[in-house]
């Protein structure tokens, strides 16, 4: 899973920038919680219910 590959991808299938941004958010926070422990289920969640929505999001731009 390559970051940039990524971004260039979701470029290339004309996905919206915001939706972009958001994806990319998503992967930095999960990669920053790899190393850095946290104690908020809170905070799991809300990253949750984030990743939930941008997957939907994906998934409808990507169709177009």
């Amino acid at each position: 899973l390559n970051k940039e590959t990524n971004e260039e991808e979701l470029t290339n299938r004309n996905v919206e920038d915001d939706t972009i941004q958001s994806f990319m958010d998503i992967l930095r926070t999960c990669e920053f919680a790899r190393f850095a422990k946290s104690d908020s289920q809170n905070s799991m969640d809300e990253l949750y219910n984030q990743t939930v929505d941008v997957i939907g999001k994906l998934e409808e731009q990507v169709r177009k």
